[in-house]
């Protein structure tokens, strides 16, 4: 009978160094691969997201220009309605910010 004859262990530290450097670049392939997909995906959405910003501009400029004319019908004045218009948007609008602003900033620790 024959005797099989063994690897050295200088071969196979060998195999296991290029098992090891197969492996470390089949993960960074990996990797870029994922990435890739991820920033398409990404890219898809802040399309989407883009296009419904836009239309949502459209939409709130219609909607501000129904408010003055409806304002400017019951106060008889259409430049009175649009700075009625103009206040109550700024308020708002400042309304926000505080609340943005307020979310922000450090909360002091409670004890």
């Amino acid at each position: 009978m024959r005797e099989a004859i063994e690897p050295s262990i200088t071969e196979m530290l060998g195999r296991l160094g290029a098992d090891s450097q197969q492996l470390v670049a089949d993960e960074v392939r990996l990797a870029k691969l994922e990435l890739n997909e991820g920033a398409r995906h990404l890219s898809r959405g802040l399309a989407g997201v883009v296009a419904a910003f836009g239309i949502a501009i459209i939409a709130a400029t219609a909607a501000t220009v129904l408010a003055i004319m409806l304002a400017g019908n019951l106060t008889g004045n259409l430049s009175l309605g649009a700075l009625i218009v103009g206040a109550l948007e700024l308020l708002l609008g400042l309304a926000f910010y505080k609340r943005g602003r307020a979310s922000l900033l450090p909360k002091a620790a409670t004890p």
